[in-house]
């Protein structure tokens, strides 16, 4: 038996928490959000470090806009200064985090001033033409409902009178070429998703935190094993392991091409899938999944 590597491909980060911190220190909740800008940058930095190749931050919902709009002011003159750092720092090459990272934004972008809009559209094409090992999305003025919806729109307004099938969403979300998540982390010890990536993380598996957004980047510190220590806790109690292959195929097996197969990356326990799979990989995958739904 063979313990599996943990290694998730796609992290989403429900950032929480960044108001509370504030509260219990007697700050504004504005600090809060100062020192969670912090957190995120740590913490794409420790993403990158470990090979992670996408990180998604829920920055802003669509739910947020209901704030008081002295918060809503102060988060979006903090976007603003961050912006234009994260502009400048990508463009100078200055210190090593944003070097191979590229940034992305998903939601509906027109809540947003010409000013931002244009702020938004020159971070993403920074580093375009570059080697990226690693694609961050901050979702901002996001909605998971409204974005399934949009994309539903969008196929009923180009295929009048067509049904409608779950690639036909997937291919018109705010970021379809960009993989599910394996893991959605969410801190400040909430239990629930709040309208983060509904139809990409049918699958996902979700790991909650007591800790404060604002205190996450500390516990990365030293270690940079914060976003895989969770992920490895969760495999390890649901007992999922690779039996039966060789190295060759146990790497195999670890790799992008069985996701669509097997979205936790391990061969199923049973003796049929663990005989099968010592065959070449591609026909291990084909009959995996034809073969067996223990996975689930």
């Amino acid at each position: 038996m063979t313990d599996l590597p943990a290694v998730p491909e796609h992290i989403g980060f429900i950032m929480d928490g960044n108001g509370r911190w504030a509260s219990s220190r007697g700050l504004p909740r504005s600090f809060g959000h100062e020192a969670g800008a912090k957190s995120f940058e740590n913490t794409v930095g420790s993403c990158r470090k470990l090979g992670i190749r996408y990180a998604t931050f829920y920055a802003f919902s669509t739910e947020n806009r209901s704030r008081p709009k002295e918060e809503i002011e102060a988060l979006m003159s903090l976007f603003d200064r961050y912006a234009e750092d994260i502009f400048r720092r990508i463009k100078t090459d200055e210190r090593k985090t944003y070097e191979n990272v590229r940034i992305r934004f998903i939601g509906d972008k027109s809540y947003f001033s010409e000013k931002r809009r244009k702020a938004i559209a020159d971070i993403e094409n920074l580093n375009a033409d570059k080697e990226i090992r690693l694609t961050v999305c901050i979702a901002l003025n996001y909605g998971g409902r409204n974005e399934i919806v949009n994309a539903v729109n969008a196929f009923v307004a180009e295929n009048p009178g067509q049904k409608l099938t779950e690639n036909d969403i997937s291919a018109r979300l705010y970021a379809p070429d960009v993989p599910p998540p394996d893991l959605i982390i969410r801190t400040a010890g909430e239990m629930r998703l709040s309208n983060f990536l509904l139809w990409q993380a049918a699958y996902a598996e979700f790991y909650s935190t007591p800790v404060f957004w604002p205190d996450f980047r500390k516990r990365s510190q030293g270690s940079d094993r914060v976003v895989f220590d969770a992920y490895k806790k969760i495999r390890r109690n649901i007992k999922i392991t690779v039996r039966g292959l060789s190295n060759e195929n146990q790497n195999h097996f670890g790799n992008n091409h069985c996701r669509d197969f097997c979205r936790v990356y391990v061969v199923c326990p049973c003796s049929v899938c663990a005989q099968h799979g010592n065959r070449a990989s591609e026909r291990g995958c084909a009959l995996r999944n034809a073969y067996c739904n223990k996975i689930r």
